[in-house]
């Protein structure tokens, strides 16, 4: 079922195309500042559908979530005990 979101932020940052198995594919890059509860695959969809082709969600990077940021993440070396 469709739900209304919010979207704070919507930046394309980069655009191109790739090759794969001899033919070139459009992409896009983009960075989304969003509501709780919406769903990135679906933009990606929606995108899409709006310019008449198919589309898929090739990567996905989360940030954010509520107060808990990327920025404040430790490797896997740093919170691993020695031997």
């Amino acid at each position: 079922p469709s739900r209304e979101v919010d979207i704070f932020k919507f930046d394309i940052f980069e655009s191109g195309y790739t090759e794969y198995e001899g033919k070139k594919f459009p992409y896009l890059k983009f960075l989304v500042e969003c509501s709780s509860g919406t769903y990135i695959r679906s933009i990606a969809s929606d995108m899409g559908i709006a310019i008449g082709t198919d589309s898929i969600l090739f990567e996905l990077l989360r940030t954010k979530v509520g107060e808990f940021g990327i920025w404040d993440s430790k490797k896997l070396e740093e919170i691993q005990p020695e031997n």
